[in-house]
C-alpha cells in the first residue's frame, strides 16, 4: 500500500491493473520499485533494510532456540 500510495503522491500512479501485483508478490515488486524510483540511494535503503531483517531474525531465533532447549541451545553452538 505503501508504494501504491507513494506513486501517487509523486503525481505518477500505478496503473490500476499493476497495483494487484504490489500488493500480493510485495516482497519483490516494492523493493524492485523502490530502487527504480530512488536509485542509488533506493538500493541503499533495501540492501539496509534486507541486512536489518537479518539481524532480526538471528536474534529472534536464538532468544526462542534459548526459551525452548535451554542451555543445550548454548551449548549446541559450540559444537
Amino acid at each position: 500500500m505503501w508504494a501504491i500510495a507513494d506513486a501517487r503522491r509523486r503525481h505518477k500512479p500505478i496503473p490500476r491493473s499493476q497495483q494487484f501485483w504490489f500488493l500480493v508478490l510485495a516482497g519483490v515488486v516494492v523493493p524492485g520499485y523502490v530502487i527504480v524510483t530512488r536509485g542509488w540511494r533506493g538500493l541503499g535503503w533495501v540492501a539496509f533494510h534486507f541486512a536489518a531483517w537479518i539481524v532480526i531474525a538471528v536474534i529472534a531465533m536464538h532468544i526462542t532456540g534459548a526459551m525452548y532447549h535451554g542451555d543445550a541451545w548454548w551449548e549446541s553452538m559450540t559444537d
